[in-house]
């Protein structure tokens, strides 16, 4: 059935918008890794691999010439897993339906916090989950699990104190940052030098709480409305959407710098406008989807901190 000419004006309008809220992320995590807008195959997107930060190995006899072995021109590349997101929403105000242009549209706010939110989900789960490999297609080399010396355990007190099970603490994130220093990967060798946490309410309670912490920071005046805060160059962000270990009794929280994690847009959003003339009050519905993609692109710019809840 063909549109009629208010219909497809409304379709274009509600594309247009759709196609410029979408583009301005306000997302907790998302934003903050590295864009790559990899090589596309039949089989995906992905980008090669290439050697993880840290010193150079040591040469035992820098003056001697040996011979190359073939396992060192061996290759691979990571894949960037795509997801769909898609969602819907009906409404019966003709207000919003013709003020579809509006950014601020209550419906055109709507899937900006759903694609938003949507992001981020998929992005904790690319940042745990296992990376494939493979040159020539995924899965072909062998999968990176999560490397267990990036996680810094829950155990972790102050000097002196016996280890024991708990939240959120400065000794953690002073392990963290110093977990970092000696992987290199310093404003020196990285483009994005900036280090990120991103913790539950749990674990910003547990540094309120934490008299030390929270009178340096009310002094130096780094505490803010926004609800994030800077410590020793780390930036905090709030997630309530963290995963917990197997147990179900530690929290994961992770902590990278940008370039540790690739993310893409696969696939433009598909917007459509239509009215439902079989139901009552001929409500509008509106649909959009879009792809996105994620991979770890180096565990040495990647840690964790687990605490206890």
């Amino acid at each position: 059935m063909a549109l009629l000419p208010n219909e497809h004006e409304r379709n274009i309008a509600f594309s247009a918008s759709i196609q410029m809220a979408l583009q301005q992320d306000d997302t907790r995590l998302w934003q903050f890794s590295a864009t790559h807008e990899g090589e596309d195959t039949t089989d995906g997107s992905a980008f090669d691999e290439m050697a993880a930060f840290g010193r150079p190995a040591v040469v035992t006899n820098p003056h001697a010439y040996n011979p190359i072995v073939i396992s060192e021109l061996q290759f691979t590349r990571r894949w960037l897993r795509a997801r769909m997101w898609k969602d819907h929403k009906h409404w019966p105000s003709v207000t919003d339906t013709v003020n579809l242009s509006d950014p601020t549209n209550p419906v055109i706010q709507y899937f900006r916090a759903s694609f938003n939110t949507e992001k981020d989900r998929y992005w904790i789960e690319q940042y745990f989950g296992p990376t494939q490999r493979g040159m020539l297609a995924p899965a072909g080399d062998t999968d990176i699990t999560w490397p267990a010396a990036q996680t810094i355990a829950v155990d972790v007190l102050g000097p002196g104190v016996t280890p024991a099970a708990t939240g959120m603490n400065r000794w953690k994130i002073n392990e963290a940052f110093a977990l970092f220093l000696r992987n290199e990967a310093t404003k020196y060798n990285t483009g994005s030098p900036q280090i990120h946490i991103a913790v539950s309410s749990k674990q910003f309670l547990n540094l309120l709480n934490d008299d030390t912490l929270n009178d340096r920071m009310s002094i130096l005046g780094q505490f803010t409305a926004q609800g994030w805060i800077n410590y020793i160059g780390i930036m905090f962000h709030h997630s309530e959407n963290l995963p917990v270990t197997v147990s179900g009794s530690h929290r994961r929280c992770p902590v990278w710098m940008a370039e540790g994690i690739k993310i893409k847009t696969a696939k433009e959003p598909s917007p459509r406008l239509t009215q439902l003339d079989g139901i009552e009050l001929h409500p509008w519905q509106a649909t959009v989807n879009m792809k996105i993609a994620a991979a770890r692109a180096n565990e040495k710019l990647c840690a964790e901190i687990l605490c206890d809840e």
